[in-house]
């Protein structure tokens, strides 16, 4: 595997962008909003890490 599937990070993006409109659509509690931004920035993070660790591990 060279790099990490794109769909992570693609998945991720979506997810946080989902947060902030239900944030500023207030449809549902804050809490619940925080999990979602939380576990979507997982997923980002996720993706980058991996990328830098398979780089490494590369050389």
């Amino acid at each position: 595997m060279q790099k990490a599937p794109r769909f992570i990070l693609i998945l991720g993006l979506l997810g946080m962008a989902a947060s902030v409109f239900n944030y500023f659509n207030g449809q549902i509690d804050w809490y619940i909003n925080l999990l979602s931004l939380i576990g979507s920035l997982g997923l980002v993070v996720a993706y980058y890490q991996t990328n830098k660790s398979l780089a490494e591990k590369k050389d």
